[in-house]
């Protein structure tokens, strides 16, 4: 196995559960021996586990077992701060309950991602305030996630709704084949919201479709399936159904969506639904968990949480929630373009999207392709009809044949692969070459495309 230096490693995995921890293992392309000058640059009694994603170095670790809240993670996070001083992508993933309401409709397995937006900045302390005659006054204001991670979500959020949850659900495939059976999707009956009113009876080990009455229920319009999807989009999807037939849950039923907003964090299990819709309107969170407010002033990062139930608390969608959410912080990962000072040529090419010329039409099929083709490192397009008009990610770009190969006069080195060509900071159309940095958004309809601060208008078409 690889074995690096503790300044190596760019992005920290931090977790609560178990359960939790097991989805962010089995996230890991491959795994790493611990560092070599780990003993001498550590002395706190966190335990971690060092792989690689996407060719970014990633060590994960998790509270002690048995033990959670804000306290515990204060001190998990801080001691994790000390470790790994270059962890300049930080994550925070795991489960949490959800706060549906029209206006955001949140369901078992959603995923969750803290996004700041106004005075809210992606995450807050829900049970930290003051008590005024008018009612509860939330106060305080805590960190917001790095501005790396805040940039990288655009490369993630561009991609259609349907296309994204196809994307999350093939790693989550992968990742089950590989791993246990706890990731598995329960069945869609399994999903049921009640009124805020109605409190879960008897034991919290018994499952509602056992003990709650269905009076109660709240009525939901039902998602579009997989199947649906398949129409939907356009392109083959037949691998995404988890080595099963089509009569399987894990496509019969709808897929996970991704939700962008505010997080609520506190120091208590919110159990009470009229609780959780007061501070839902309140704060516009939704979901609660009990992890992030101890987190994002001493280790500021990204929170994503997978739905694994409302108020009524039961442990049966735990697994496929952690594992989605496990999931959606890969398939970020994959789309962050490396490290500058950890770029090994060739697989640290950058991240172009896919069918930008394309009518539109065509864009959204592009698009779906691509991002599929991301997830799923062994699909090959055999039955595609663009099989090579777009640039993948680096990994999935070495399917393609290098058909050349020049040096410029700065001494830059090209290499084509099929239609694109893209080496490290130069782009190449035609004759002209253009500086670029590391994050590239096209939008060419204009023949234009921006980077960074600079605009740049191509003479003649760019195919990627």
């Amino acid at each position: 196995m690889t074995r690096l230096s503790v300044d190596d490693y760019k992005a920290g995995w931090l977790t609560a559960l178990y359960v939790e921890f097991s989805a962010a293992i089995a996230m890991l392309d491959s795994q790493h021996e611990t560092p070599r000058d780990y003993k001498s640059r550590t002395e706190t009694p966190n335990h971690y586990t060092f792989g690689e994603i996407n060719g970014i170095n990633v060590v994960v670790t998790s509270l002690p077992d048995g033990v959670y809240g804000n306290i515990s993670a204060t001190r998990v996070a801080t001691d994790f701060s000390n470790d790994f001083p270059n962890l300049g992508l930080r994550f925070l993933v795991g489960i949490a309950g959800g706060a549906p309401k029209e206006s955001n409709d949140v369901r078992l397995g959603d995923v969750v991602v803290s996004r700041p937006s106004g005075s809210s900045p992606g995450v807050i302390k829900h049970d930290f305030g003051k008590s005024l005659d008018s009612g509860f006054k939330l106060t305080g204001v805590l960190s917001k996630p790095p501005e790396v991670l805040l940039r990288a979500l655009p490369l993630v959020r561009r991609w259609p709704e349907e296309t994204l949850s196809a994307a999350v659900f093939q790693i989550l495939a992968n990742a089950f084949e590989k791993e246990n059976q706890e990731m598995l999707r329960p069945p869609v009956e399994e999903d049921v919201l009640f009124r805020c009113e109605y409190h879960h009876p008897g034991e919290e080990s018994s499952p509602c479709s056992a003990s709650c009455s269905p009076v109660f229920r709240v009525d939901r319009e039902p998602r579009s399936s997989w199947l649906d999807i398949k129409k939907k989009v356009g392109v083959p999807l037949d691998y995404l159904q988890w080595g099963r037939d089509d009569n399987d849950i894990c496509i019969s039923t709808p897929p996970p969506r991704i939700h962008y907003g505010t997080i609520a964090s506190g120091d208590t299990l919110l159990r009470s639904g009229i609780a959780r819709d007061r501070i839902q309107g309140q704060t516009g969170a939704l979901c609660f968990e009990m992890e992030a407010a101890g987190v994002m002033d001493v280790w500021p990062c990204l929170v994503v949480r997978g739905i694994c139930d409302y108020s009524h608390k039961n442990k049966v969608w735990q697994g496929y929630a952690a594992g989605t959410a496990a999931a959606f912080t890969k398939f970020l990962l994959m789309s962050i373009p490396h490290p500058r000072e950890t770029r090994p040529p060739p697989k640290s090419l950058g991240t172009v999207r896919a069918g930008t010329l394309r009518p539109d039409e065509e864009k959204d099929a592009a698009d779906a392709e691509l991002a599929l083709w991301r997830a799923n490192a062994d699909y090959k397009h055999s039955t595609s009809a663009y099989p090579q008009t777009h640039t993948p990610r680096a990994r999935e770009r070495e399917l393609l044949p290098l058909t050349n190969s020049v040096t410029t006069a700065d001494g830059t080195k090209i290499r084509q692969y099929g239609d694109a060509i893209i080496q490290g900071r130069s782009m190449v159309n035609g004759q002209q070459t253009y500086e670029t940095e590391d994050f590239m958004d096209f939008s060419s309809k204009e023949g234009k495309f921006f980077n960074g601060s600079q605009k740049f208008k191509a003479k003649g078409p760019m195919r990627f």
